[in-house]
């Protein structure tokens, strides 16, 4: 081969090299413009997530950026998300969900969602018990309190109105998806209306703050002292509010709803409340604003409102 013809294949090498590489690159750009994503791609979602308050009848709100990885929908990240952990430092916010369950689907049809479960979710959790008449309560309002959880945290877009749960069985295939009052342990099979989203299970500072004075009132102080915040250089030294056998007797006690600041972080409930005298006389006092703050994802009550409300009091 003389040295023009080879000088002529390297240089159509090359061309077609940098063809190739053109080619690829215009590929690339188109797909981007179509919304392609390459598979090790992700976004996330700033969202509130809604978890059992403590022990109550609750939601709490958990505001988090959810990690939405590539190809599932930002429904689906949502659902996984409620699925595990709350990651809340604390523990006072609780999962609702038992361990096991997974989302095998979620469609969008209009403005309803259709979200499938694997049948884990018709399980207990640890420690639930079907043997009482209380331990059946606890059980069925768990249950209740998680699809509220999952209808509140998918309709806070304003884009899903209801939201259609599916179960599936393979054990069971001639049986209905749709998730029936099995479900709630009622002893039938028949299916419920779409969820609708229920703020009525969200908590307020006014509900928040019955759990505390409902603990003052029953004289409670290893638990109430949980409820009264306290900075960490207090916590470290055991606490920074008044000690209990200085605080009033409370007998009976309303509470406002309350207003939360806009940052989220801090909220205003007025109190209405009757107090035992030491002379064995009862007093009533009311419009004690009480200044709460958000630790550890639930409402405690100020030390100053503490001291305001012993001082009332008198």
């Amino acid at each position: 081969m003389s040295v023009r013809a080879k000088w002529r294949k390297t240089a159509a090498a090359i061309a077609l090299a940098a063809a190739l590489l053109l080619s690829a690159a215009a590929a690339a750009e188109g797909g981007e413009r179509l919304g392609y994503k390459p598979p090790e791609s992700h976004d996330s979602q700033k969202a509130i997530l809604y978890f059992r308050y403590l022990d109550s009848a609750y939601l709490g709100q958990e505001i988090r950026e959810v990690p939405v990885p590539y190809p599932e929908s930002p429904e689906m990240a949502l659902v996984q998300a409620l699925l595990d952990e709350p990651e809340g430092e604390g523990g006072n916010l609780r999962r609702l969900f038992p361990a096991g369950t997974e989302v095998l689907s979620v469609l969008q049809e209009g403005s309803q969602l259709f979200v499938t479960f694997n049948s884990a979710v018709m399980d207990a959790l640890p420690g639930e018990s079907l043997d009482t008449e209380k331990g059946t309560q606890e059980a069925r309002l768990r249950r209740e309190l998680a699809m509220a959880s999952l209808a509140n945290t998918l309709t806070q877009f304003g884009d899903i109105r209801s939201i259609q749960v599916l179960v599936y069985s393979p054990a069971s295939t001639t049986a209905s998806m749709r998730l029936s009052n099995r479900y709630y342990l009622e002893d039938n099979d028949a299916l419920p209306d779409p969820l609708l989203r229920d703020e009525s299970r969200i908590i307020t500072p006014g509900a928040a703050a019955r759990l505390p004075f409902g603990l003052w009132k029953s004289r409670s102080w290893g638990q109430l002292s949980a409820f009264v915040y306290s900075s960490p250089g207090e916590a470290a030294n055991g606490g920074g509010w008044l000690q209990p056998d200085t605080l009033p007797q409370l007998t009976d006690f309303k509470l406002s709803e309350g207003r939360v600041s806009p940052d989220g972080a801090t909220a205003v409930v007025v109190l209405a409340a009757a107090f035992l005298g030491s002379d064995g006389q009862e007093a009533t006092v009311d419009g004690i604003p009480v200044a709460l703050r958000l630790q550890d994802g639930i409402w405690k009550i100020s030390p100053e409102s503490v001291r305001f409300i012993t001082e009332a009091a008198r």
